[in-house]
């Protein structure tokens, strides 16, 4: 209503300025008619006076004649002094007397003259002014028509507003109207929603509950930590492990309060803990060698590890460690081997009786024999060879294990000691045609290590070569100085290489590739598992590449090669190895 009654009086205010506009517009033609007949009238009257002027100026002209032949006939009158004298004075004193009232009269319209003269042009300023006043309103009321023409566009536009508000006012309704419906229909959803949170809430709790359960139920002791090594969770057997409850080690630093030491004693720094492995790698950790886990009174039991991180969106959120006492399954081990290694020496006195026999009648010590009992026997002593060569690898291992492999470290050429072990393979490396190359770069100084066990090193490595490369294939044996204090030993070879999903294997005991069990029956799998073990006793360590490097050509990666590329095996080997202690 407010609106339309302001539009209402914007048009009276329209009308009025259009009437007021025109009523000035009559006023001003009759002010121009007026000030065009005052303008006229003056100029008529400034034409009579014009006129009188001149008759005037004719008058006067007359009266200086008349003068002159008034002085004339003076003249002549006193010339001829006669009778007419006085007729002519008295004519002339007449026509004196004409002439001044002619003069007055002349000078009375002169003064109306003036008069009118002043009168015209009052009459012409008053006709400018006029003239002036019309010009102003006239510009005024073009002003007016303007501002009434605005106004007009502007009532306009109200109109316009009017009527879109009125359109957008109808339109709010229906959008309040479709809100309202829409609100409640997400009123709806949101209680549907809600219940379904809810749910999902109890089903996750639930859930959680359940893992929980299981996680902390789980056989093995088990321990959660976060991305900073923080316990989170440690479940009951854990706690029955560490002789700790949860609230002295949840919170905590893993490494504050799980000690683990090797097995001679010395700790383990924290950096090489498999929890912090783990954390850093992000990769799945297990101890190799025993870790022993030190409780508060100084107890200590041997504990098999698994860290594994524990992976967000591509991000280490934490880890997971997996242990357990394996105690017993040590005990277990030691009678195993205790038993191999009984009865490897059992085995080894009716071997070397069947092998002292063999040789006797090969030899032809109780009778010639023919061809077919000589071939038999062959077949026999081969065996029998092989059956020794493992007994004695047995042996070994359970040296090893037992700890009663002693190392007798002393000064030993290393290049005379590879030479002879050279030498010892080169009929099967002449039989197979290959290529066979050592080098060393420059002289290596002797040094302490035990000879027997470096050649066993050498001989399980470089009999492996010649047993994978296929004929006519390339060995290499090179030595050479890696500083001061380590010598680095390589065997490279063209052979058969070692399947990629077999590499983390290819160290333990009784372990053979798939790729090579038809190609060689008489290995024993022990070879390598006893070269690692010696090494490692000796402070050194042992690797290999798989990826193609043939005499010397670098590998392309560490471990991640393709199979039937050939293998590259390293030793590095303190020169002192005597400062090592010894196995026991």
């Amino acid at each position: 209503m407010r609106k339309k009654t302001i539009i209402s009086a914007s048009d009276n205010i329209i009308l009025n300025l259009k009437v007021l506009a025109e009523e000035k517009e009559g006023v001003r033609l009759k002010l121009v008619v007026t000030a065009a007949k005052l303008a006229a009238t003056a100029e008529k009257l400034a034409a009579i006076a014009k006129k009188k002027e001149g008759v005037r100026l004719k008058l006067v002209v007359t009266a200086a004649k008349l003068a002159a032949t008034a002085e004339k006939l003076a003249i002549t009158a006193k010339k001829r002094e006669g009778i007419r004298r006085r007729k002519l004075a008295v004519t002339a004193a007449k026509l004196a007397a004409t002439a001044e009232k002619l003069a007055v009269t002349a000078k009375e319209k002169e003064g109306v003259r003036h008069r009118l003269a002043v009168t015209a042009a009052k009459l012409a300023a008053t006709a400018e002014k006029l003239a002036i006043t019309a010009k102003e309103k006239e510009n005024v009321r073009r002003k007016l028509t303007v501002i009434a023409s605005e106004l007009a566009a502007a009532a306009k536009e109200k109109e316009s507003v009017r009527r879109k508000l009125v359109v957008t006012a109808k339109e709010k309704e229906i959008v309040r109207l479709k809100l309202v419906v829409t609100a409640e229909k997400l009123k709806r959803s949101y209680e549907m929603l809600e219940r379904k949170v809810f749910e999902r809430t109890k089903d996750l709790e639930m859930a959680r509950a359940k893992e929980e359960a299981i996680l902390l139920s789980i056989g093995d002791g088990l321990l959660v930590t976060d991305e900073k090594g923080n316990v989170i969770i440690i479940n009951k057997t854990a706690e029955k492990l560490f002789s700790k409850n949860s609230k002295e080690v949840v919170g905590r630093v893993f490494s504050d309060v799980i000690f683990l030491e090797d097995e001679k004693g010395a700790s383990i720094p924290s950096e090489k803990h498999p929890v912090n492995v783990a954390l850093a790698t992000s990769a799945a950790t297990a101890t190799g060698p025993t870790y022993y886990c030190v409780r508060e009174d100084k107890t200590k039991f041997p504990m098999a590890i698994m860290a594994t991180p524990v992976v967000l969106n591509g991000k280490v959120i934490g880890a997971i460690k997996i242990f357990r006492d394996i105690t017993n399954e040590r005990e277990i081990d030691k009678a195993k081997t205790e038993f191999v290694s009984l009865a490897s020496h059992q085995l080894r006195t009716p071997l070397s009786a069947v092998n002292w026999y063999t040789e006797m009648l090969l030899a032809g010590d109780v009778g010639e024999l023919n061809e077919k009992q000589k071939k038999y026997l062959d077949e026999v002593y081969r065996s029998n060879q092989r059956m020794v060569e493992l007994v004695n690898a047995l042996l070994d291992v359970s040296s090893l294990e037992l700890g009663t492999f002693v190392m007798e470290p002393e000064s030993t050429d290393i290049i005379k000691l590879a030479q002879s072990v050279i030498d010892e393979q080169k009929p099967q490396i002449h039989a197979k045609r290959i290529h066979f190359s050592f080098l060393s770069k420059r002289k290596v100084s002797p040094m302490q290590v035990d000879p027997k066990l470096l050649r066993m090193v050498l001989q399980n490595i470089l009999s492996n070569a010649v047993k994978y490369t296929p004929g006519g294939g390339k060995i290499r044996l090179s030595i050479s100085l890696v500083d001061k204090k380590n010598i680095l030993l390589k065997v490279s070879d063209t052979g058969y290489g070692i399947p990629n999903n077999q590499q983390d294997k290819i160290f333990t005991k009784l372990f053979r590739a798939d790729n090579v069990r038809d190609k060689d029956t008489d290995g024993t799998g022990l070879g390598l598992y006893i070269a690692k073990s010696i090494v490692e006793n000796a402070g050194g360590k042992i690797w290999f590449t798989s990826s193609g490097e043939v005499a010397g050509v670098r590998a392309s990666r560490m471990a991640g090669g393709e199979e039937n590329n050939g293998t590259t095996f390293y030793v590095s080997l303190p020169l002192d190895a005597a400062q090592r202690e010894s196995t026991k």
